[in-house]
């Protein structure tokens, strides 16, 4: 099969996503996704082709020119459907390797009520978000509903990351001081391991996920909260996360340290008007960078990080900020220097997918608050980025069936399974108990409209 622009050049994002492969922690994302209803696995594998179709990226290698270039090429070989048995997990396997294989494997497993499908996607290939826009419109065409599918965007994949048309944020010299500051200072400080380290790959018959959720009356006291003080969902988790591994070093780290916690937040930058790009790495990196003495009121904590991160919602300037450093530091040779900086990028990475059943509302139905196709309904959505070096946890919250829950995955080095789900647990009680520190106020329309652009 042939595309228009392929060979298609790897852009500044996916090169520092390659460049950061490791052995020791492969760059490869996780997403499962729990379907209820009679969905034959004949249906996914015929449909396949032409969903792998409108995400090509998801079936192409990528080749070394230069040293510092490369291309994706379509693969001859595009990924095909695994089969396991009922409470089978994935067998292990060898990391994703873009210049071999396409960066996509696929896993089916039948349960007593449906199916899950489980994908191991590299994360040069796609972010997130493009693993969920390509799994749910290979649905739409399972359950022939092909009507449903939006504008094919694979002809606008080659302008993926048009930089030159956003302008700096900063000045030339503010943007220089960024760059020293970034070489010279500090680097984060990692989350404390506690004493006993058990191994963190789970055997056949565990899960790879840890999941805590909110109930409804706790979802809404949350976005009441919010509300009140100005901020967003996604503000007040930060701010959490941020009095929880304060909490966490205290109870573990045996000497205390003056190096700063940082928090990555992922940014999305898909076009607005195509919120269903063909599957690609369309995200920017927000960092939020705080001490201990920052952490001593929760709403003077919030207040700087609502601040922090308006200015990034305003203007798309401070989304593509940390890409077009990548692209300086590309420009000079030093971006895989750069890269191996620091032992710890992140304290922690903290993903926020949003609202799904709103996001994808567009082309799925709604049934009893879940998104729904014909029988078909998605019963539960498990996501996890992968662990970077001394980043021992990652963490990714997503409203679903009207449900919000913090996810994190196992696999990987870092904090094992207790200690994750330790982690997630203590996350979510001091979520709750920090916002009742926070005002309340009526809902306004304003407010609720800026609530639905953010998610």
């Amino acid at each position: 099969m042939e595309f228009a622009g392929f060979p298609l050049p790897a852009s500044i994002f996916e090169r520092y996503m390659l460049l950061d492969d490791r052995p020791s922690h492969p760059m490869q994302s996780f997403l499962e996704v729990d379907l209820q209803g009679e969905l034959p696995v004949t249906a996914l594998q015929d449909t396949l082709p032409a969903a792998l179709a409108r995400h090509p990226l998801l079936s192409s290698t990528i080749r070394w020119s230069r040293r510092t270039a490369c291309d994706w090429h379509f693969s001859t070989s595009p990924p095909t459907i695994m089969l396991l048995s009922p409470g089978e997990s994935p067998p292990p396997q060898p990391a994703l390797n873009l210049e071999q294989a396409p960066g996509l494997r696929i896993w089916v497993r039948p349960g007593p009520s449906g199916l899950t499908v489980i994908l191991l996607v590299h994360h040069a290939t796609c972010d997130a978000l493009g693993m969920l826009t390509f799994f749910m419109e290979w649905l739409l065409l399972a359950t022939a509903n092909g009507h449903r599918l939006p504008e094919d965007s694979v002809a606008a994949l080659p302008h993926r990351e048009d930089l030159h048309q956003i302008p700096a944020a900063f000045s030339w010299r503010q943007r220089w001081r960024n760059i020293a500051r970034y070489l010279l200072g500090k680097p984060p400080l990692p989350l404390a391991l506690p004493d006993q380290h058990e191994k963190t790959t789970p055997d056949s018959s565990e899960s790879a996920y840890d999941v805590v959720r909110f109930s409804a009356e706790e979802f809404e006291d949350l976005k009441q909260a919010a509300r009140g003080d100005g901020a967003s969902i996604n503000d007040c988790l930060a701010a959490a996360l941020f009095l929880t591994i304060r909490d966490w070093d205290h109870d573990y780290r045996s000497q205390p340290s003056r190096r700063p916690w940082r928090i990555l937040v992922p940014v999305n930058r898909r076009p607005v008007d195509q919120p269903f790009f063909s599957a690609c790495n369309l995200i920017g990196y927000k960092m939020l960078t705080r001490t201990a003495g920052d952490t001593e009121s929760f709403p003077m904590l919030l207040k700087s990080i609502r601040e922090e991160m308006a200015a990034v919602r305003k203007s798309p300037r401070g989304v593509h900020s940390f890409v077009k450093m990548l692209s300086r530091f590309d420009r000079l040779g030093l971006l895989k220097r750069t890269i191996q900086r620091y032992d710890c990028f992140a304290t922690v990475i903290l993903s926020n997918l949003g609202n799904l059943d709103r996001y994808y509302a567009p082309i799925a139905e709604q049934e009893s608050g879940r998104l729904s196709l014909g029988d078909i309904q998605v019963r539960a959505i498990r996501c996890a980025p992968p662990r970077r070096p001394q980043t021992q946890i990652t963490i990714v919250a997503l409203t679903c069936g009207g449900e919000l829950q913090l996810v994190s995955s196992r696999l990987g080095p870092g904090l094992n399974g207790p200690q994750t789900l330790e982690f997630l647990q203590r996350f979510r009680r001091t979520l709750l108990r920090a916002v009742r520190e926070l005002p309340r106020s009526p809902v306004t329309r304003d407010r609720l409209e800026q609530e639905r652009a953010e998610q």
